[in-house]
């Protein structure tokens, strides 16, 4: 992919968020509110004429009533572009449906042929008298610009969206497409269908895809400019789940496609659910490249399915050809699962559809089954739902954390929740000295066992916790804040008698804390390093909605290998000293290989070195967006060896603000190639370092000696990678006015720099606004909202403010707790292998065990194990026989739970 498609890619997500706020009411449009009725929409929007022709006014809104019918007087037409919009507040999405005048028939729902955004509406073409017409919207108009955001499009004989005409742009957000398509001529199911023509941009995000015949997207031949098809479920699709065609970028990620494909390929060539098609050669002439990313998705289809197959039927691949080498050349196969889930409530899987279907596939007038619909549908007066269906799921952690952020795969609509066969115990603790220690580790029965490894310790708002010695657990722990208002509870070493404090939190096994504010200066006003000293191999750090304040070193420590860190919606503050300044750091790995740091929407301040601190241990992933980081005194973040960073939207506010009085540029922010070693054994090192914000005060700079000088914002790694991506115009260096920050630390400046050579240097330290664990301390004294100008507040990928969203009344993510899973230990060796492998496995306790083969489409190839086994270690040899190379499941149940990883069988 060129450079310069790279910038307009980012520039689209830019352009979109801004359309989204100039279509929203609040922004100066005139709203005209439209009661319920046969064609009292249609006479709102076309009535809004003048005596000259001329629109009332293009910059309207029409705002349809919450659980009203609109029965539509023939299909909405529009030539100028139109906003139709729910009313705010509770009650289902208004009904727009085709209606029949006396004597009549209906026509489809929409014909847009200018900008058309609809939001919150619920729209069919199946008319009032049970008549169903074809596709819901057929867009008209070149160049036009489709938003759909929080709508469902449901009951179709033909697509939810068809194309007429080139360069459209189409985002469709956080909505349902469901029912579309007839199994008597299931070809025509499909969500958009293009009809050859190129499309400028598709964004479809957050959204369920449900019975469909076909496929979501149906390409016939245009050019596709862009694509992100992100965290979405696509449920029960037919013929396929999306062809993209030649497409020049596309983003496929953090999706759950289930039962996609199902009817299978009664055809000797199998094209696969997924396609692309490659560029042609005029594409290429003319200077496009293609990239294409599909990663962190999860396929899985019913195996029921593939046994419905009459003999002549054989499972579709999951991807053609193109798509399967733009995984494996990227090196993102292995981020794609093939997991077993449990849905709460959805439709039937469809196998009497695939029998029926091929039963009927030579009569004249085949009358097949149709997929379950759950009695769904426009008539709220029959009793029917809009949405009669539930698509929270339950699954193992690999899908429930799968996605590139470290959270559940696909419509982030639905709950994932790790499968587990109860809910967890729960623990109320009360405030005091050593409560907490007390109920955590006298928790444990006469053998040693714990009571329930599966509890979680409840404390009180606005209680103080004194710490009996450190938090060291060497089981899965989870400590969360009581729901409701009050400040975090708060998490402090306390002082026995004579005695002395210890460090916060030693854990040695997974930890998840929510809501806590966490400090290692105890009561006493002594102060501790390291908040958290991690110890255990491939542990699981989750840190959300928490405070870790006050430390001499770091605020995390890692010890061992493998770690898996996400840390959501936090706050790191305080941590270091100016008479040591190389020891305030937010993370030090101390040389260890990380699995993967996600640090989203969090405040990072008064650090006096940097945020991370790597010595040189692989990082496998990393993300860093929105995030607000202010006063680091060294640097802003150094990550060493990497695979894969993203690191957009941040704030970056006097980093590096103690300069450098050295030659070497090293950069404030650092990150070193992939070695020899590394690349050899087939990482590739992808960076994405785009829409920040990097700003130091001058009057920080003219505190500095002659001897010293700014640092540079990057080292000539990261410098590179930016440069090469073309992403430099999108890293700004913009004046950002905070609310009420800490003081900048121009005095600190001065002061270090006075005392450097003092055997005993006591330099000012920088501005905590007096918050602290105290009672009568705040804790979290300042306010990080800022005025900056656009490019800075509405200027990252998403078109809105950079740096940490809680500061502006919105909470971008929230990582699952998987704590409570109970996984279960899989593995085989050798993998790859060429003729059998070793499957190893443990028990907890005595179970019912099966354990199968199975291949992509779900076809369950052998079945290895099917008895009661005794607790303990288990291995099983198994041999593949005559099959074909390839990549096949090895899927274990234990106890009615659900566990899978892939085999990859070597031509011999």
């Amino acid at each position: 992919m060129t450079k310069n498609y790279l910038l307009t890619a980012s520039k689209l997500c830019f352009l979109l968020a801004f359309m989204f706020i100039f279509c929203n009411p609040s922004f100066g449009q005139r709203e005209v509110m439209v009661t319920p009725g046969f064609g009292t929409l249609n006479t709102a929007i076309f009535g809004d004429t003048l005596s000259t022709g001329e629109r009332t006014d293009t910059n309207t809104v029409y705002v349809l009533e919450r659980d009203g019918l609109y029965l539509l007087d023939g299909t909405i037409e529009n030539r100028f572009p139109l906003s139709i919009v729910a009313e705010d507040g509770n009650g289902a999405r208004p009904i727009l449906q085709p209606g029949v005048a006396t004597g009549g028939s209906s026509s489809r729902a929409l014909t847009p042929r200018a900008h058309i955004t609809l939001r919150g509406l619920y729209v069919t073409n199946l008319d009032e008298l049970g008549g169903l017409n074809t596709r819901i919207m057929r867009a008209r108009g070149d160049d036009m610009r489709i938003i759909i955001d929080d709508c469902h499009f449901d009951k179709d004989g033909q697509s939810g969206i068809r194309v007429d005409n080139p360069g459209m742009k189409i985002y469709i957000t956080n909505s349902i497409f469901s029912n579309i398509g007839l199994m008597s001529s299931p070809n025509n199911g499909r969500g958009i269908d293009d009809r050859g023509n190129p499309i400028d941009s598709l964004v479809v995000e957050n959204s369920l895809i449900y019975n469909l015949t076909s496929r979501f997207l149906r390409d016939d031949g245009g050019l596709l400019n862009y694509a992100k098809v992100n965290n979405n479920t696509f449920y029960n699709l037919g013929q396929g789940s999306i062809h993209f065609g030649e497409t020049v970028f596309a983003l496929c990620q953090n999706n759950l496609f289930v039962n996609t494909s199902f009817l299978g390929n009664a055809t000797e060539e199998s094209p696969g659910g997924m396609r692309f098609d490659s560029l042609s050669q005029a594409n290429i002439d003319a200077g496009l490249e293609q990239c294409v990313i599909i990663s962190h998705n999860n396929f899985y289809n019913d195996p029921a399915l593939a046994n419905a197959y009459p003999d002549t039927v054989r499972s579709f691949r999951l991807f053609n050809v193109p798509a399967q080498n733009f995984m494996e050349v990227s090196g993102y196969a292995n981020t794609n699962t093939f997991e077993w889930l449990t849905f709460d409530s959805i439709p039937g899987s469809p196998t009497n559809v695939v029998t029926s279907y091929y039963a009927t596939l030579t009569d004249p007038d085949p009358n097949p089954d149709n997929m379950d619909d759950g009695n769904g549908g426009p008539n709220a007066a029959g009793g029917q739902m809009q949405f009669p269906f539930n698509f929270d799921y339950m699954g193992p952690a690999g899908v429930v954390e799968g996605s590139n952020i470290g959270g559940a795969m696909g419509d982030g609509n639905s709950t994932a929740v790790i499968d587990t066969s109860r809910a967890p115990r729960v623990v109320t603790v009360a405030p005091g000295f050593g409560s907490l220690n007390t109920a955590i580790f006298g928790d444990t029965l006469a053998n040693g066992e714990r009571v329930d490894t599966n509890t979680v310790y409840v404390l009180e708002r606005d209680g103080l916790y004194l710490l009996d010695g450190t938090i060291e657990n060497r089981f899965p722990l989870a400590i969360v804040a009581e729901e409701g208002d009050g400040a975090r509870p708060i998490l402090q070493p306390g002082v026995a008698t004579g005695g002395s404090s210890s460090r916060a939190l030693t854990p040695r096994a997974h930890i998840t804390l929510r809501g806590l504010y966490v400090t290692n200066l105890d009561e006493l006003g002594g102060l501790n390093t390291r908040i958290m000293r991690a110890r255990g191999d491939d542990m699981r750090i989750i840190i959300d909605d928490c405070h870790f304040d006050k430390d001499g070193q770091s605020g995390i420590r890692v010890d061992n290998p493998g770690m898996k860190i996400y840390i959501t919606n936090s706050i790191f503050s305080n941590i270091g000293l100016m008479s040591s300044p190389n020891n305030g750091r937010g993370i030090d790995d101390r040389g260890n290989p990380i699995d993967s740091i996600v640090v989203e929407n969090s405040t990072i301040y008064n650090l006096t070195s940097r945020f991370i601190r790597d010595d040189g241990g692989l990082t496998n992933y990393a993300r860093v967006v929105h995030n607000t980081f202010y006063n680091l005194g060294q640097g802003s973040i150094h990550f060493g060896e990497i695979a894969e960073l993203i690191c957009v939207n941040n704030l970056f506010s006097n980093t590096s603000f103690l300069g450098k009085n050295f030659d070497e540029v090293v950069g404030g922010m650092r990150m070193d190639s992939l070695s020899q070693a590394n690349q050899d054994l087939g990482f590739i090192q992808r960076v994405n370092i785009s829409f920040n914000n990097f700003h130091l005060d001058t009057a920080i700079v003219s505190a500095y000696p002659d001897s010293v000088q700014e640092f540079a914002l990057f080292d000539t790694t990261t410098a590179g990678f930016i440069n090469n991506q073309g992403y430099g115009p999108t890293n700004q260096g913009r004046l950002v006015s905070f609310t009420t920050p800490p003081s900048i630390p121009t005095n600190v400046v001065t002061t270090y720099y006075a005392t450097i050579t003092d055997p005993d240097p006591n330099p000012d330290n920088m501005d905590d606004g007096n918050g602290g664990p105290g009672m009568n301390q705040m804790q979290l004294p300042f306010d990080f909202s800022y005025e900056a100008d656009a490019i800075v507040s509405e200027g990252s990928t998403k078109g809105i403010a950079m740096g940490s969203m809680q500061w502006v009344g919105e909470v971008a993510v929230g990582i699952f707790d998987p704590v409570f899973a109970e996984e279960i230990q899989l593995s085989n060796y050798p993998n790859p292998f060429r003729d059998q492998t070793t499957i190893s496995y443990e028990l907890a306790n005595t179970s019912e065990v099966e354990l199968a083969i199975f291949d992509l489409s779900g076809r369950m190839i052998n079945k290895i194990v099917d008895q009661k086994q005794p607790a303990g270690s288990h291995e099983v040899l198994w041999n593949a026989g005559e099959l074909r190379p390839g990549i096949y499941l090895y899927r274990i149940q234990v106890n009615g739970r659900i566990f899978s990883k892939k085999l990859i069988l070597m031509g011999r």
